[in-house]
């Protein structure tokens, strides 16, 4: 799987990454035009993305699949 497009990931925490149980972490993954090539798949998908994380919980806020036409 090839991928073009960008990934701006932000983190903030607090604690030991060796103890992550112990930690507190939360961020935001923001997909931008991210173009990838899924395995079997004849076209290329274009994804945007505002994902959110806090701990052990994940929040997809916004998101956009499209076919990016054939590679």
């Amino acid at each position: 799987m090839g991928a073009d497009g960008s990934v701006n990931f932000n983190i903030s925490g607090t604690g030991n990454l060796d103890q992550l149980e112990n930690s507190r972490y939360e961020g935001k993954i923001d997909l931008i035009n991210l173009k990838v090539k899924p395995e079997r798949f004849s076209s290329n998908l274009l994804v945007n993305a505002k994902l959110r994380f806090k701990e052990k919980r994940f929040d997809i806020r916004s998101a956009s699949i499209a076919s990016a036409g054939i590679s």
